[in-house]
């Protein structure tokens, strides 16, 4: 017998292959194109860690008369790409280091939330992610048992890291950890701290208990839309305690995985005896064998489907079967706000009913609106803290989180509580949860685009993408990433009815917080060098937007060449509107909240007699936003500005500003944080009216009926009071 040669050893050590979610062969600097049961054969000799022999091999992938032939084929690929596999021992053995090996040797003594999450980012999905519709019925066996085991590691690691850091009181990474553990449907059995309550979305709560009310008799359909992080803490705050067992899978990572991944859960879950009784079916019968493991469970269960995809219909299936059983089962599809941003979001609902019928509970959670958040502030300042200080407080919170719960939880836990645009790593985690199932390359391309301030063009994208770059822009939109911006964005007043601009728009980021976590998934030096090219592509044409990148990345030979490019700047005018005059605090009202969110990144929230007007950008140029009058057109408008964009600079074209009034067809009257040169934009002229003190009650007065207002800000918080603003209250009953 000849002795099985060792590759990947000596000079290759610094070869690894991938386990933790879509496998990949690296040989220290990218990953090797491997064809998928090349990739199958390297995976199954690494991890199976001896010698087999080819006919084993061969009749493990392939179902063929030929199958020897196809491992000699399949070798000599692999030889070509440098994995030294001998051309004729029988015996094949493989050794290298796994991905696995290196994150599970990490040092328990993380120095804080980042590392965690930093540590955390391998767990991108179910292990060993891409293999399933390879070879035979023998080797998706020996697939599922590699999983299962794989899983017990990961769940053991987790589990010490976070019995340690819950030993230093560190629950913030202890949350980290217990949430991606949950996100993988592991279990990790250690005592945590109870979730905080949720003073919030009564309503909502009082359905969840009606569907779980009804479950118990007959399996209901729950579609919850909102924020990922907020729909989750719901969910995890609302089943804590009970009787209820869950199992979750985020429905976009494809049928095959997902439905490994519940078969993979409910057999962990069943006793021993229950999930022998039921047999393994091979993949076309999948979806009987979840069902038949379903039907086995003895304790109420809820089976969570996040983010599915409307065109797959695996899950709709999955539902529908699940409907028929006895019961107790609530079965919960997530999906994002409804929104323009994504239209497949439109159609989960009929498809939902369709499948569900009378036995559908829609449940909707907004992102928080400042007098949530005031809500949520008040046990947290001194008794005495004057109304207008939380309500301050509160605007500038909500700003900053864009309603997010994970991040304003991270913020109020603070003292004392406060505004941070920096992402807390909970929040980031949050964010990037949904992308863990794409493979490296593809959210690689995505923070490359996440690097871009402003319009994502295709001519950006291929600057620093190349060949790659329509595919990404693909996915982005796919995904509901990217969204079409419009350089101006109107509404109308009091029912906040959007216009939509005639002709195409280009493509922007859906949410500034999610442009952010990507962006940073980048190293910093890959960042930098990634400005340095759109300061550089952007020179010819677009000065102003060169010197912003050449800025951001320290170089001043670039920022030098863009200032010389730059247009000759209007000079500054003197103020030429009404000047504000102190006002009162207005009277709150009793009206129900209405929000709209503009592709664009304004939050325009109508709540308590109040419209409120919050966005948070990217340092670049920003859209702008109208506000029109349906009815009544009022003379005066009462505001507060609690944040302010900067004074304006060369490299944001046109210049932001916080207030725009406007009567007639007269020009735009801008109120700003200093001086606004005059200059025309969207076709009106635009002419600097006055600065806006921070936190304080004016009034703006004007000869003539207001026919719009309007703001162009990066980082804005203003909130409006006046006749026309809100529809009147309704009078009692």
């Amino acid at each position: 017998m000849m002795t099985p040669q060792r590759v990947l050893t000596g000079d290759r050590e610094s070869w690894r292959l991938e386990v933790l979610g879509h496998v990949a062969l690296w040989d220290g600097t990218a990953a090797l194109p491997l064809f998928h049961k090349g990739l199958a054969l390297v995976t199954y000799l690494v991890l199976e860690g001896r010698a087999h022999h080819r006919e084993h091999l061969a009749g493990l992938l392939w179902e063929t008369p030929d199958a020897l032939g196809n491992l000699r084929v399949e070798l000599l690929r692999l030889r070509q790409r440098g994995v030294g596999l001998p051309p004729r021992q029988p015996l094949l053995a493989l050794r290298c280091r796994t991905d696995l090996d290196d994150w599970a040797a990490v040092p328990d003594d993380f120095g804080g939330e980042h590392e965690v999450l930093e540590w955390l980012s391998a767990l991108r999905g179910l292990p060993l992610s891409g293999l399933e519709d390879l070879g035979t019925t023998a080797f998706r066996e020996w697939l599922d048992s590699q999983r299962a085991a794989l899983l017990d590691r990961i769940e053991t690691r987790l589990a010490r890291a976070a019995s340690r850091l819950a030993g230093r009181g560190d629950w913030a990474s202890v949350r980290l950890i217990t949430g991606r553990a949950g996100a993988l449907g592991l279990n990790l059995g250690l005592p945590e701290p109870a979730p905080a309550p949720l003073p919030l979305w009564s309503a909502q709560q009082a359905q969840w208990q009606e569907v779980l009310r009804r479950a118990q008799q007959r399996p209901q359909v729950a579609f919850v839309r909102g924020e990922a992080g907020t729909r989750r803490l719901l969910l995890a705050a609302l089943a804590e305690g009970g009787a209820w067992q869950t199992l979750k899978v985020h429905a976009d990572n494809g049928g095959a995985l997902c439905q490994t991944a519940l078969k993979l859960q409910l057999r962990r879950l069943l006793p021993a005896g229950a999930a022998a009784a039921v047999p393994r079916r091979p993949e076309p019968e999948s979806l009987v064998e979840i069902t038949e493991l379903l039907g086995a469970a003895a304790a109420p269960l809820l089976l969570i489907l996040h983010d599915p995809p409307a065109q797959d219909r695996w899950w709709t299936a999955l539902v529908s079967a699940a409907l028929d059983l006895p019961g107790p089962l609530a079965v919960v599809v997530t999906a994002p706000p409804s929104g323009p941003a994504l239209e497949q979001e439109h159609a989960l609902g009929p498809l939902l009913r369709r499948v569900a019928g009378p036995r559908l509970h829609v449940i909707s959670l907004p992102p928080l609106g400042v007098e949530e958040v005031s809500e949520l502030l008040r046990p947290r300042l001194p008794e005495r803290t004057p109304a207008l200080d939380r309500d301050v407080l509160a605007t500038r919170l909500a700003q900053c989180s864009e309603g997010s719960l994970p991040y304003l939880q991270a913020l109020l836990e603070r003292d004392p509580p406060a505004p941070d645009l920096r992402l807390p790593a909970q929040a980031s985690e949050v964010l990037l949860s949904g992308l863990a199932s794409r493979t490296p390359s593809e959210r690689w391309a995505l923070a490359h685009l996440a690097q871009i301030y402003g319009p994502v063009t295709p001519e950006l994208a291929a600057a620093l993408l190349g060949e790659a770059a329509q595919e990404t822009l693909a996915l982005g939109v796919r995904l509901g990433l990217l969204v079409p911006v419009a350089a101006s964005e109107r509404l109308s007043l009091p029912d906040l009815g959007a216009r939509v601009p005639d002709g195409a728009a280009t493509l922007g980021f859906s949410r500034e917080l999610l442009r952010c976590a990507l962006a940073a998934t980048l190293p910093a030096p890959d960042r930098d060098a990634r400005r340095r090219d759109l300061a550089r592509f952007l020179l010819p044409t677009e000065p102003s937007l060169s010197l912003l990148y050449a800025r951001r990345v320290g170089d001043t030979a670039l920022e030098a060449q863009a200032r010389a490019a730059l247009p000759a700047q209007t000079p500054l005018s003197h103020a030429q509107g009404p000047v504000p005059q102190a006002a009162a605090a207005p009277a709150c009202q009793e009206h129900p909240r209405r929000e709209h969110r503009t592709p664009g990144g304004y939050r325009v929230i109508s709540e308590g007699g109040l419209v409120r007007v919050l966005r948070r950008g990217h340092p670049g140029p920003a859209p702008s936003l109208v506000l029109t009058f349906a009815a009544q057109s009022p003379r005066s408008v009462t505001v507060r500005a609690d944040v302010l964009p900067g004074a304006p600079r060369p490299d944001q074209w046109p210049p932001q500003f916080a207030l725009g009034l406007r009567t007639g067809e007269g020009p735009r009257r801008v109120y700003a944080a200093g001086p606004v040169p005059t200059h025309e934009a969207e076709g009106v002229s635009h002419v600097f009216a006055g600065t806006l003190p921070v936190g304080r009650w004016l009034c703006l007065s004007l000869a003539e009926p207001l026919t719009e207002l309007s703001v162009r800000a990066g980082h804005v918080a203003l909130t409006l009071a006046g006749a026309g603003l809100t529809a009147p209250p309704a009078p009692p009953p």
